[in-house]
């Protein structure tokens, strides 16, 4: 494995800080990249390390994309480090990820926001309504 463009939350810079962020290039995973990439590395995974518990997370973009430098974004100003989310930019378009999974459900209401508004941005795109919902099921 492979990793480059470290992240941190940025309000943590120059102290002891406890989340960190890479992309990773894992060579266990399928590629079908056509082209490959400019400087040789596919970065597909994107990293996560807690250096306090020492735990890791990875996600896998998939066999036909690759990810580009993520940026952290504070779930609110006050938030503790490492709430909120990894933003960044794929072959497949933009990517966000809530950077804690282990975290209960959303409730119903919650959810069906999120829902709402991917359909309305995927409208806005120029994508038929019932392909994003399509979209929306299968993941």
């Amino acid at each position: 494995t492979a990793a480059e463009f470290p992240r941190i939350d940025d309000r943590f810079a120059g102290v002891p800080y406890r989340h960190g962020w890479l992309l990773e290039m894992d060579l266990r995973r399928p590629v079908e990249l056509r082209g490959g990439s400019a400087g040789g590395l596919l970065m597909n995974c994107l990293f996560h390390k807690d250096l306090a518990t020492r735990a890791e997370q990875h996600w896998w973009c998939g066999p036909v994309s690759s990810l580009q430098e993520p940026c952290f974004i504070p779930r609110h100003k006050a938030a503790h480090e490492g709430d909120g989310w990894i933003v960044g930019r794929g072959r497949a378009g933009t990517f966000v990820a809530d950077t804690l999974p282990e975290r209960p459900a959303a409730p119903d209401d919650a959810l069906a926001r999120a829902a709402a508004a991917y359909l309305r941005r995927a409208e806005q795109l120029g994508f038929d309504r019932a392909a994003a919902a399509r979209a929306l099921r299968t993941t």
